[in-house]
């Protein structure tokens, strides 16, 4: 049985203002995001993450049919698979057969498989340009008018002088949304496409900041369709399975039309031992 402060919440209708229908079965118990997929679940089943008390439910059309927790504030039964990573991807080809589309390195960029993460490296000890991309260029179905949630648990073992982390960066066609740790920043921050933040903080920078090598970070984004100026979209962020966004925001804030695409990069600015090493698991990316 789930239990909060020792409070069985099985036949509970609410829980922390949002409205359950627990009547198909348990709600089940979240507090190890590694082993969220464990167990059989079906279409809007109820989980809730034990420490905080944040509200998910199960969308099966995530990870090529194979199913993934969404927060209730962004929950559909629509969800269709665009791109996910375990982390025990042994190898490129691994990588792209969980639709990724493109794996590039420049100069001293490099990346790693050790079995828990994928591991993007832009590091260099010379005055090259280093960076690591993985890259969906295929999301033809991403559009402004779409609907997408995006999550993954992040570390970053190095950084160090000039570095830029994307943990998620998107483009619909029309708007790039992006929320890097970069040194301009020193924490998670949403930015346009000349990394000029563009932030809303509702939690302090602490939860935002990767403070030592070994913090992992669960960071999960939820957009809503962009319809027209006055009807912009919404960008919401949340860290830790924080009850409150870290990031509220217009989903418009940055025009950049081109390829659509997901993203994930390390990179470093020219100069001598710069740059970032950036771990991913558990990443899972879904549109409607």
């Amino acid at each position: 049985m789930p239990f909060i402060n020792e409070i069985n919440f099985n036949n509970i209708s609410t829980i922390n203002g949002v409205a359950i229908d627990a009547s198909g079965g348990d709600i089940t118990s979240l507090t190890d995001w590694n082993t969220r997929l464990s167990g059989t679940y079906s279409e809007g089943d109820y989980a809730v993450w034990s420490a905080t008390g944040a509200v998910y439910r199960w969308a099966a059309g995530l990870r090529d049919g194979g199913g993934d927790w969404v927060r209730q504030e962004a929950y559909s039964s629509s969800y269709a698979h665009e791109v996910y990573l375990g982390g025990t991807e042994a190898n490129d080809a691994a990588v792209l057969a969980t639709g990724w589309t493109t794996i590039s390195t420049s100069g001293n960029g490099n990346i790693d498989y050790d079995g828990t993460h994928v591991v993007l490296s832009g590091t260099s000890a010379s005055s090259a340009f280093d960076q690591a991309l993985i890259n969906n260029a295929a999301s033809g179905s991403l559009a402004t008018s779409s609907y997408a949630w995006v999550c993954g648990q992040f570390k970053m073992p190095y950084f160090n002088s000039s570095w830029n982390a994307r943990l998620f960066s998107m483009r619909d066609g029309s708007f790039r949304i992006t929320f890097r740790h970069t040194n301009s920043n020193a924490r998670i921050a949403r930015t346009n496409t000349s990394n000029t933040v563009q932030d809303t903080q509702y939690l302090p920078n602490s939860e935002g900041e990767f403070s030592s090598s070994t913090v992992e970070k669960h960071v999960a984004v939820y957009l809503t369709p962009y319809i027209s100026s006055d009807e912009p979209g919404m960008v919401a962020l949340w860290i830790d399975h924080s009850l409150v966004p870290y990031h509220v925001g217009k989903r418009n804030l940055a025009s950049d039309s081109g390829s659509k695409f997901f993203m994930l990069l390390a990179q470093d600015t020219t100069g001598v031992n710069r740059g970032c090493v950036l771990a991913i698991r558990n990443y899972t990316a879904g549109i409607i």
